[in-house]
């Protein structure tokens, strides 16, 4: 889209973009990052919610917990997961709440 003349000057136009529906603490906080955990998996599981507008927050005891854009599911994800379900378990609970991973 070519800038619009006004008087004398060029007034920059911004591209429309299509906002995304985000969690009310994303859109509050724009400026914050995502958590980041040592498992790969995992961490790109938290990646992946926080891409889709999901707010991510580390918990007190160093678990993710992970809020959908409506803000009424939330995914803990474990920072240390010591049985060999809980990655699929965690990927199965990202799904049941509507995230497609």
């Amino acid at each position: 889209m070519p800038p619009i003349r006004a008087n004398s000057g060029y007034l920059s136009t911004a591209p429309t973009c299509t906002v995304r529906h985000m969690h009310p603490k994303r859109v509050a906080q724009l400026n914050a990052s995502r958590p980041r955990l040592k498992n790969q998996e995992l961490d790109a599981m938290i990646r992946a919610a926080w891409d889709a507008g999901w707010w991510c927050e580390v918990g007190k005891k160093g678990h993710v917990k992970c809020f959908d854009p409506g803000g009424k599911k939330m995914v803990i994800v474990p920072s240390t997961p010591s049985d060999y379900r809980s990655i699929p378990n965690t990927r199965s609970q990202f799904r049941q709440a509507g995230l497609a991973i």
